[in-house]
């Protein structure tokens, strides 16, 4: 679950979900985990510029008692590539090279 404070005018600021997933990991394994944010969360991530702080709880599913853990973690927008197809950008831009 990713939760982010959310304050609204004249409001104390509260914590809502905005993103939830699962996944599965190998003991003693590590990898990058995409979440998807829902729609309170893009627009979070969309007012923030792009950049968000927020609290990730996961929750360790397995044989014996499940165990939860708390991280805070900062959401960023992907950079978008942005590749011409051989033109020089001064071209792109309607400006003739010299």
């Amino acid at each position: 679950m990713l939760r982010a404070k959310v304050k609204g005018r004249n409001q104390r600021p509260k914590t809502m979900l905005i993103g939830t997933g699962s996944f599965s990991l190998p003991v003693g394994g590590m990898r990058i985990v995409r979440l998807k944010l829902d729609r309170v969360g893009r627009a979070l991530l969309s007012a923030a510029h792009g950049r968000l702080s927020a609290r990730l709880a996961i929750l360790k599913l397995s044989q014996g008692p499940s165990e939860a853990q708390t991280e805070a973690v900062q959401l960023a927008r992907e950079a978008h590539s942005s590749i011409r197809s051989g033109r020089s950008s001064r071209r792109a831009h309607g400006r003739a090279a010299s």
